[in-house]
């Protein structure tokens, strides 16, 4: 079943989104007006009751013309109303029923065929429900207050009769580990929302040539040739001495979060602008989390001299991105909808390979060939380096653990990752290789 939360800005409804999803910081809350702006749609979970639940942007207007980005955000919203089975409007108790609030609910009333029942938040004392509440035309409105969790019993008995109770079990928690999980990353405006909105054909997110426009992580999920896929809008990624606004902030720990529940990233650039140190950083960022990484050049069609442009990319990477100098790279325009599948197959491939298992025989039979090929590194003792075996230890990245006689250094760790790249077809895989020191059981030890 499907339940909207629809209200005007400020009352309350992302605070009661991540309540009734247990999502902590799925969807920001900030005491500034019109933070939300794309809504988003997760599994929510009230004592026995299990339903979707969207949160959506705040209606501030009905398309006063005085702020497009929020009269878009806001037709949105009203938008849901269609689609809805069940509609909580929320309205705030502390500031009692404004003229907008009434106005909302005419439209609701005229425009919306589910049920409707009136939501007055921030009650965290006892108010008394005022003939104002009732003159909105819905009867019975109950009083909770979602950020301290009262009434949230109430909530349970007035949607208990209309959503079907169910034994939550503890597996529809888990990952789909089928699922591609692709997150959308890059610097403000590059092109990322519109690239979702190529991708599924809708206009899903809210698309602006304001910088900022996308704050929530929000994961829209998506079937693409029976491939399962959860595709994550992220915030754009400034450099932090120009993040100075404390929504700012919380979208950018959000698309750090994103990255973390990934598989896959893919870093949207634009092509006209290049890559930049600040698209290094954020690529960085997703390479450090042992994610897979693709570098996604958007705007193509608007590049002249495209074999110039390849080279220079090429050249760049190989200097600055020295750790994996192979990373993925597709070129495409999401306006234009040219070569926009190319990634998602390019994602499908890396996220095969993420999960990549190795037999332990085959890694001893490479191991021996590239050892004999470049022997380690003698340590100042003088003693010779002894590599006992190789075996892998985990997918998701590809984790390899090494017994020997004396701990490798990374010069030769990096060697093996490349040689393993090679060979095993892992080309822009991040992994890890981890070394056991293991000793003699024979070695006398000093008394």
């Amino acid at each position: 079943m499907l339940v909207a939360l629809v209200g005007r800005t400020s009352v309350g409804k992302s605070t009661l989104f991540n309540r009734l999803t247990k999502g902590g910081d799925k969807s920001i809350t900030h005491i500034e007006r019109n933070v939300t702006r794309d809504y988003k749609i997760a599994k929510a979970h009230l004592f026995d009751l299990s339903f979707d639940v969207i949160d959506t942007a705040g209606i501030e207007s009905f398309a006063s013309g005085k702020n497009k980005l929020q009269d878009q955000a806001g037709q949105k919203s009203l938008n849901m109303l269609k689609k809805a089975e069940l509609v909580l409007f929320v309205v705030d108790g502390r500031v009692g029923v404004t003229n907008f609030d009434a106005e909302i609910a005419k439209f609701i009333r005229k425009n919306c065929s589910s049920e409707v029942i009136l939501i007055i938040n921030k009650c965290e004392k006892a108010i008394n429900i005022t003939p104002d509440y009732y003159r909105l035309g819905f009867k019975d409105p109950i009083c909770i207050s979602a950020e301290h969790g009262v009434g949230m019993s109430i909530l349970h008995e007035a949607l208990k009769p209309k959503i079907p109770q169910i034994q939550i079990e503890e597996e529809s928690e888990q990952e789909d580990d089928d699922t591609l999980r692709l997150a959308i990353v890059g610097r403000p405006n590059g092109g990322k929302s519109t690239y979702i909105n190529s991708l599924i054909e809708e206009d899903r997110m809210l698309t602006s040539a304001i910088a900022g426009t996308t704050r929530d992580a929000v994961d829209i999920d998506w079937d693409y040739r029976g491939q399962k896929i959860t595709l994550i809008d992220t915030a754009g990624l400034r450099r932090k001495s120009r993040i100075d606004e404390d929504i700012e902030f919380l979208s950018a720990k959000q698309t750090i979060n994103a990255i973390q529940k990934a598989n896959v990233c893919a870093l949207v650039l634009d092509a006209e602008l290049g890559l930049e140190d600040q698209d290094l950083k954020i690529a960085n960022l997703v390479l450090d989390r042992n994610k897979c990484l693709i570098l996604a050049f958007n705007k193509w069609d608007l590049i002249e001299d495209k074999n110039s442009y390849k080279e220079a990319v090429t050249y760049t990477l190989s200097r600055k991105l020295s750790q994996i100098q192979d990373v993925p790279v597709v070129y495409l325009s999401a306006q234009n909808k040219k070569n926009i599948f190319s990634l998602i197959d390019t994602a499908i491939t890396c996220k095969q390979k993420f999960a990549t298992k190795i037999s332990t025989s085959k890694l001893n039979i490479w191991l021996a060939k590239v050892t004999a090929t470049y022997a380690p590194p003698v340590p100042k003792t003088g003693k010779t380096v002894k590599i006992k075996y190789m075996t892998q230890v985990a997918t998701n990245p590809p984790t390899f653990k090494l017994f020997g006689n004396y701990t490798l250094p990374e010069s030769y760790k990096r060697y093996l990752a490349k040689s393993l790249r090679e060979i095993f077809d892992l080309e822009g895989i991040p992994i890890r290789i981890l070394f056991s020191k293991s000793s003699n059981p024979y070695t006398k030890k000093d008394a």
